[in-house]
């Protein structure tokens, strides 16, 4: 049996679990685990060591986080400093745990994941590719009945973690499925 996990490492991000035989896969996307405080929210490290404790994993890819620019020089300090200490407890908690990991450019896991699909939006693309590939798995931002938005940090942690699976398949020289299916935005 092999797990893979899938990280979108921001504050809105999302992690997949990926596990069992290429027949049979058991998946499970949750939110990025945060403690909600007084001002701004944290990431909740000990619900992160009990993902990572609880399992035998064979790979954890994480996307790699980039300084974006904001709408002035404090939001995209703010937003970098955030984004880069959510980075920075993942790897580390990764490396102390000897866990096998990869970080991975968004770009190069797009270009596998969401090929043939139409739309400038990588977003939505990774939202159409998880409801295709997994429709049983609610990818909705809330429960609420009315809601209809996807939450792309789940869909985009679902991509990466598939694209992870596709990885070691590859490496153990299984052939799965190929991706190529046409989808319109």
């Amino acid at each position: 049996m092999t797990t893979v996990i899938g990280i979108d490492p921001g504050k809105e991000g999302g992690i997949c679990i990926i596990s069992g035989p290429s027949f049979s896969l058991h998946v499970d996307a949750r939110v990025m685990p945060m403690m909600r405080g007084k001002g701004r929210s944290a990431y909740n490290i000990d619900a992160l060591r009990e993902l990572f404790t609880g399992q035998p994993i064979d790979l954890v890819v994480v996307e790699l986080q980039q300084a974006m620019r904001g709408g002035t020089k404090f939001d995209g300090a703010v937003a970098s400093f955030s984004s880069g200490t959510g980075f920075g407890i993942l790897l580390g908690m990764l490396v102390m745990g000897q866990i096998p990991h990869e970080v991975v450019n968004s770009k190069t896991w797009q270009a596998k994941m969401l090929k043939g699909v139409v739309g400038p939006d990588t977003k939505a693309k990774a939202a159409l590719v998880a409801q295709r590939l997994q429709p049983r798995i609610n990818w909705k931002k809330s429960d609420h009945w009315a809601c209809k938005d996807p939450h792309t940090g789940k869909c985009d942690a679902y991509c990466i973690a598939e694209y992870g699976r596709r990885e070691l398949a590859k490496r153990a020289g299984q052939v799965l499925a190929p991706l190529d299916f046409a989808i319109g935005a």
